[in-house]
């Protein structure tokens, strides 16, 4: 942990049997007294005096920091609930829980914020889209073919409505074919 936040955990009391003022100057100090941890105390009264609920992940911190900076950054997930002390493995206490929670409601709150600005779509209106471009794609491959039979009839030199009729049968075979294949490399179910 930083030097801040240990200064701050003796300020406030929240490590006082391990924290000793050195009464005489450090060796090349600025001329005030520091403070000595007995670092396996403190780990104790650390864990003893630090409330569940305010527990933050490293994750939490920087995004907050950055946040602070004025970046655009994503907040991470909700802390999952940690085991109480003495109690490894089991389920979280009632204030880590409550945090997960109200991590939980940040995120959809974050949703609800960016589906009303326009930064998100709704799974319903992708689809709909998704239907509507492929059925544009799809009418527009297979409008190829009947505007395809009449230069196909010029360039060989003229054929009869029988053949043109079985050329335009094998084009459309072949697009249909093609957009299967498009279709199910898509996804489609």
């Amino acid at each position: 942990m930083s030097p801040q936040a240990v200064r701050k955990a003796i300020r406030t009391g929240r490590l006082e049997r391990s924290a000793q003022l050195e009464k005489t100057k450090p060796k090349g100090s600025t001329g005030r007294p520091g403070w000595v941890i007995d670092p396996e105390i403190a780990e104790i009264e650390w864990e003893r005096n630090t409330e569940p609920g305010r527990v933050r992940s490293a994750a939490q911190i920087n995004a907050g920091k950055a946040r602070a900076r004025g970046e655009d950054v994503e907040p991470p997930g909700p802390v999952a609930p940690p085991d109480p002390p003495g109690n490894r493995g089991t389920a979280g206490t009632y204030n880590s829980a409550k945090a997960a929670a109200e991590g939980y409601k940040a995120m959809l709150l974050k949703l609800d914020y960016e589906e009303r600005t326009g930064k998100l779509v709704s799974a319903e209106d992708m689809k709909r889209i998704r239907f509507e471009s492929g059925r544009r794609v799809r009418d527009a491959v297979l409008r190829i073919g009947p505007q395809m039979i009449g230069e196909i009839a010029k360039a060989a030199g003229g054929m009869t409505p029988d053949h043109r009729a079985d050329v335009l049968l094998v084009i459309e075979r072949h697009l249909v074919g093609a957009l299967e294949a498009l279709a199910d490399g898509a996804g489609r179910s």
